[in-house]
């Protein structure tokens, strides 16, 4: 007996919504104007978005608003009335 192939069986178990509507991390990041390591490390430390592989994150339109209130815009040091 072969199993079927581990792309297939990962999607199917992990994923529940339709592939056309899901937005890869790179996409994300772009949309929020931040680098994609800073969209991994935020979404991995708030379990944000769906994990298809061990390796692989995509998010969904209500993902990316979630995100977006996070990021709220500011990248770099924040200024001194921030503090």
């Amino acid at each position: 007996m072969t199993k079927p192939p581990l792309c297939n069986r990962t999607i199917s178990r992990y994923s529940d919504a339709m592939p056309g509507e899901m937005l890869t991390a790179a996409e994300t990041a772009k949309q929020l104007g931040i680098s994609p390591a800073r969209l991994r490390r935020i979404a991995h430390d708030r379990e944000i978005g769906t994990l298809l592989t061990p390796r692989l994150r995509v998010f969904s339109p209500a993902d990316v608003e979630a995100l977006r209130q996070i990021v709220r815009g500011r990248v770099g040091r924040p200024t001194k009335s921030d503090r």
